[in-house]
């Protein structure tokens, strides 16, 4: 194998390059040296030239800089002063912004707390409510079933008592033609056992009247026959033995007289028959006076009879005289002044015709002279069998009365059934037109006894009390001085206030209290109070009352299941296009249909005044409009245009058919009003020719005013029909009820209200059924027609521009 040779050329090569280049790095080394240091100089210099320049431009730029900053700093001055100005405002407003919104949420927040503080107030009364309301039934409940025991129990006690009394057959002195035992087996096992009702009348003289003479004295009748006569078909009619409710019998041509009368009779009659309910009346004749007595027991445990004199003197010749001084003033202005008005004359009708009433008319006149003159001494007058009728009606009346009041006391009190007297009391006034003193003595005494009994039931039963009240106040709002309905519904209100515990505060009125503290159970009383005020023009708006209850809804198990508050809003009904119609809520009530005869302008058809009782119903706020027709009917017949118009043009059947097809798009049935709804709801409240009092101007309706009412002045004859809402609504709320156009009514025409329905419905038997009725007036009509009772009537098929109508809905719709 050869050996390599490179390493060995390698290390000899080495040395010798080495030796070049020492030599080469010493020549090279001292020129490079030179010249760096040349150069070196030269850059010395150079740097330090441009080290002048640049201090120079540092100089020149810090005294720029310093102008700039200068500048800067004045310009930085001037922006912050600015700018602080607008940070104060910007501050000051979101300051204000800010407080704003503070108050905002502590209004909110107070808001809320105020809602949460009612919310929570709510809860307590109506837990209060629920609470009253249900002790209140459970009183109610347990005081009628005492009550209910308390009859049973008493009459078991009397079923006993007449036991025993049937066992006793000695008689003495015994004032009646009937035997206890024969009154005693009437009526066993009959629950409630009827009032038994004595009669015991007067003897009166008739000689002492001058005409009476023994040829004529037979022609009159003893008074007890009337009397008993009387008394018989009046029980008969509303306390007739048959009655379930209130069962009289009636005891007649039974007395005694010849044996003994007055208070031994009825302590005999009571230790006999004091198991029965009894009423005996005694009447007794003293000198010119009528004294009347009665006695009552109940029966069953009363220890010892009522017995008082109910009529203390009735001069009875005296009254007789007055019939025959109204007999003779009838006479001359129904029969002398209209045969003289048929020329006879005077002296002829004074022989022909005059007679007693002649001989008395002659009597009364130099009695009313020489009154004048101060010289007043008795008079005697002419009397005939027509003023004896009278009288004994007139005792009648008397005996009829205190019988209906007692036997009503009895029921209320042992029965708890609601008097039937009062509702009959207006009819029965009649026979005391001779002089009202006379009623007034005697219903003064009726209202004081009804109030006196349930006085006493107000111990075990004051949550019946008030009810019963109202009742008999209600029906007193019929008679002609309104005295004795407000003095019975003012203790109505007292009776209420004590049973729930609360007294009259000072200065406040008894209504006001107990319109504080309602409660859903006393609706029905409260519409009664209201009726009551509404009939006697005591002021207050009908329609208070009906917004301030809840209606309570009660399980089977009688818990309170739910409140809802039942406040008599309008109804609006939505007709499409955005077209509505909305609905009052009109109170139910009583009122008088009809004008008085005083009333200026009025019209006979609008007689005679009566009675109405209506229950509760909406009625539409306006006349119905032309935009409203249109919506319902698709064309609009109006001569006058306008959408907010009242439609006219419109005969009575075009009404009824827009009823029936608004019923059916709506599905409730709508009616025209019926005549004493129409009534009613202009009148609200009011008994003045118009709801505006006593009499108007154009600035209230739309009339002729050129034929103004009364007093007033003549005003704007506009010519044409108004906007409807123009005018001041009345009480109800209800525009236009008088003038813009006369309203069709749903009633047939009758030229007068005899007949009449008194419920409020519409009167649609007998007259011609072509014929209906309209009221209101019209733009077109004088004052006279616009009237609330004003009235008129026209064929039902009959157009014109001043004839429209509107609607009502039954509240059970």
């Amino acid at each position: 194998m050869p050996v390599p040779l490179l390493p060995l050329v390698t290390t000899a090569g080495s040395a010798v390059w080495n030796s070049c280049i020492n030599a080469f790095n010493s020549t090279f080394g001292r020129t490079m040296t030179k010249k760096l240091e040349g150069q070196q100089l030269a850059h010395q210099k150079e740097l330090q030239e441009k080290q002048i320049v640049a201090q120079f431009e540092i100089k020149y730029m810090r005294t720029m800089s310093q102008i700039k900053l200068q500048q800067n700093n004045q310009e930085l001055k001037l922006g912050l002063r600015q700018n602080n100005q607008e940070f104060k405002q910007k501050l000051e407003i979101a300051h204000q912004e800010f407080q704003d919104k503070i108050v905002e949420y502590q209004y909110q927040k107070n808001r809320k707390l105020q809602e949460f503080i009612k919310t929570v107030n709510t809860q307590i009364v109506k837990s209060n409510q629920e609470f009253k309301t249900w002790l209140f039934k459970q009183q109610k409940k347990v005081q009628i079933e005492l009550s209910e025991y308390n009859q049973e129990t008493q009459y078991l006690n009397a079923v006993y008592q007449r036991e025993i009394a049937l066992e006793i057959k000695e008689l003495d002195n015994w004032p009646l033609k009937n035997y206890p035992w024969q009154i005693l087996q009437c009526h066993q096992g009959i629950n409630p056992i009827p009032v038994q009702i004595i009669l015991a009348p007067p003897e009166v003289d008739y000689d002492r009247f001058e005409n009476i003479n023994s040829t004529s004295k037979s022609e009159f009748p003893k008074v007890e026959k009337r009397l008993a006569q009387y008394l018989k078909n009046f029980l008969q009619k509303h306390y007739s033995v048959e009655n379930e409710q209130r069962p009289t019998e009636l005891i007649d041509h039974a007395w005694e007289s010849n044996r003994f009368a007055g208070g031994s009779a009825v302590k005999t009659i009571f230790s006999r028959l004091k198991s029965e309910p009894i009423v005996l009346i005694e009447s007794e004749v003293d000198g010119d006076f009528i004294n009347i007595q009665l006695a009552y027991w109940g029966g069953r445990q009363e220890v010892s009879p009522f017995y008082k004199t109910i009529i203390s003197h009735l001069h009875y010749p005296k009254i007789i005289y007055e019939f025959a001084i109204q007999r003779a003033l009838h006479w001359e202005v129904n029969v002398k002044q209209k045969l003289l008005a048929q020329g006879i004359s005077e002296q002829e009708i004074n022989q022909e015709y005059g007679g007693d009433n002649l001989l008395n008319l002659q009597v009364y006149r130099k009695y009313e002279q020489e009154k004048l003159a101060g010289i007043e001494f008795e008079r005697h007058y002419k009397t005939n069998r027509e003023d004896f009728d009278k009288l004994s009606a007139l005792l009648g009346a008397y005996h009829n009365i205190i019988v209906g009041l007692f036997t009503d006391i009895h029921y209320l009190i042992h029965t708890n059934l609601s008097p039937k007297l009062p509702e009959l009391l207006p009819e029965l006034e009649t026979e005391f037109s001779i002089d009202q003193r006379l009623a007034d003595e005697l219903l003064k005494m009726v209202v004081e006894s009804y109030i006196g009994s349930l006085r006493a039931m107000e111990k075990d039963r004051s949550e019946l009390v008030p009810e019963f009240a109202v009742d008999i106040a209600l029906n007193l709002t019929g008679l002609s001085n309104p005295t004795w309905a407000e003095q019975m519904l003012d203790f109505a209100l007292e009776s209420w206030l004590n049973s729930r515990y609360l007294s009259v505060e000072n200065g406040k009125e008894k209504f006001d209290i107990v319109a504080e503290n309602l409660l859903p159970l006393d609706r029905e009383f409260m519409a009664k109070v209201n009726q009551c005020m509404v009939s006697s023009d005591q002021g207050k708006n009908p329609s208070l009352i009906n917004s301030t209850f809840e209606v309570v809804t009660v399980n089977n198990s009688e818990n309170i299941t739910d409140h809802i508050q039942e406040i008599p809003s309008p109804k609006i009904e939505d007709l499409g296009n955005g077209i509505e119609l909305e609905m009052i809520y009109i109170p139910g009530g009583i009122f008088i249909m009809g004008s008085p005869e005083n009333e200026e302008a009025r019209n006979s058809n609008e007689s005679p005044q009566h009675k109405v009782i209506l229950q509760p119903f909406y009625m539409s706020k306006y006349p119905i409009t032309q935009n409203q027709y249109q919506a319902i009917m698709g064309n609009n017949p109006s001569s006058f245009e306008g959408e907010s118009r009242p439609v006219e043009y419109v005969s009575w059947h075009d009404a009824v058919e827009f009823c029936q097809k608004l019923s059916s798009k709506i599905g409730k049935i709508y009616t025209l009003p019926s005549e004493s709804q129409w009534e009613y709801a202009c009148r609200a409240g009011t008994a003045t020719p118009f709801y505006f009092q006593h009499t108007v101007t154009s600035d209230l309706l739309n009339y002729n005013g050129t034929y103004p009412y009364g007093n007033a002045p003549r005003g704007e004859y506009r010519r044409e029909t108004t906007d409807v809402g123009i005018f001041p609504p009345n009480a109800f709320g209800l525009y236009d009820m008088h003038g813009n156009v006369s309203e069709w009514c749903q009633d047939i025409w009758h030229n007068s209200y005899n007949g009449a329905p008194t419920d409020g419905s519409a009167w649609e038997s007998g007259g011609n059924n072509s014929y209906r009725v309209l009221r209101g007036g019209s733009w077109s009509d004088s004052s006279r027609y616009c009237r609330c009772a004003g009235r008129v009537y026209s064929h039902a098929d009959i157009r014109n521009n001043s004839r429209g109508f509107r609607i009502i809905l039954s509240v059970k719709s």
